[in-house]
């Protein structure tokens, strides 16, 4: 799956921030529950792939002078 930012309206400089949340039951069995909050690349996206089913969400994090200006979420669901 690739998730990315695309029209974003805000002038430079600013952070992104990636946070990818894996959790249920298959997730912990498989010793995959995340949720760290990693710094972008430069690119605007992020790439991922699961190996558990389940509920898992995306969020991707504007910080511009320390504070988070924006914040989007995206649910994923695997089946």
């Amino acid at each position: 799956m690739k998730f990315k930012i695309e029209g974003l309206a805000l002038r430079g400089p600013y952070e992104i921030y990636w946070k990818i949340r894996n959790y249920g039951e298959e997730a912990k069995r498989a010793n995959s529950l995340r949720g760290d909050i990693q710094k972008d690349t430069g690119t605007q996206s992020w790439s991922e792939s699961t190996l558990s089913v389940g509920r898992h969400y995306v969020e991707a994090m504007i910080v511009k002078d320390g504070v988070c200006v924006a914040k989007s979420r995206q649910d994923v669901i695997v089946i």
